[in-house]
């Protein structure tokens, strides 16, 4: 607390015709306004930590988020890929001609295959893009508060002196 002798110097040199006593509690008072500012200023940079790393985690869960519905979306056009080459043996076996309305049921199995990736890629990327607003929110929020610590230390160290004299 070496910081605060400046301070208890300017006090008894002020409180010289003043009791001991006095003294002491205009001191005490002091300190606690300092030990009160410097929390209020500590209690604010740890929650614009916090807020920084929140950001951060929700920018990595957007970018899984992509990443796990651009896998989804290839396996479920290589499920359906491999449907429509047994269906497509199928009718072979079976002497179906390829032609006519076999061939515009084979065209629209690959348009739901595809339709059904395009789905899971828009659901991911709806997830992601939530994610990342919910970042943009945390970075808003820890600026805000790292704004705030000066200012919160200050309004604290005011208040506690304005109490004790």
């Amino acid at each position: 607390m070496a910081f605060l002798l400046p301070v208890i110097g300017a006090v008894g040199t002020a409180a010289a015709g003043s009791s001991a006593l006095a003294t002491i509690g205009t001191i005490a008072g002091i300190g606690g306004s300092v030990l009160s500012a410097v929390g209020s200023y500590q209690q604010n940079k740890s929650v614009q930590v916090s807020a920084k790393y929140n950001a951060r985690s929700e920018e990595m869960a957007a970018a899984a988020d992509r990443d796990a519905a651009s896998a989804e979306a290839e396996d479920r056009r290589r499920r359906g890929s491999a449907a429509r080459a047994t269906a497509l043996a199928e009718r072979g076996a079976s002497n179906v001609a390829l032609a006519g309305t076999p061939l515009l049921v084979d065209e629209d199995i690959v348009g739901e295959i595809e339709l059904d990736a395009a789905r899971t890629l828009h659901r991911g990327e709806a997830k992601a893009i939530g994610r990342e607003n919910q970042a943009r929110l945390d970075r808003a929020s820890a600026k805000s508060y790292g704004r705030a610590a000066p200012l919160s230390a200050g309004a604290s160290l005011l208040g506690g002196l304005s109490r004790t004299f």
